[in-house]
């Protein structure tokens, strides 16, 4: 997992963490249709976040999917189209995890 620059995450339209994910071993899990596209599981530790954006934060927790173009060309409107994926987080104590 990378984490991009809060200036990058706000470029690509983002008002909070923007990350990318890979699999560690890609081969290792081969997926039904081989596009290497398939369900995951990623847990975010969102207590850091608490002081950057305070008040009532955990409650408009959401995760998002992003066009791989958002970290080079988020000019592009295409670039910062949001898909919404499913996920939950862990509780309102912020020591918890959002998992998706």
């Amino acid at each position: 997992m990378r984490v991009a620059d809060r200036k990058v995450a706000q470029a690509a339209g983002v008002n909070g963490l923007l990350f990318t994910a890979t699999a560690q071993h890609p081969a290792a899990q081969p997926t039904v249709t081989g596009t290497g596209v398939g369900p995951v599981r990623i847990g975010v530790d969102y207590a850091g976040l608490v002081a950057t954006y305070g008040g009532n934060w955990a409650a408009s927790l959401r995760l998002v999917q992003l066009p791989a173009c958002a970290l080079t060309t988020p000019s592009l409107a295409a670039c910062r189209r949001q898909t919404s994926l499913a996920g939950r987080a862990g509780s309102q104590d912020p020591h918890r995890h959002h998992h998706a």
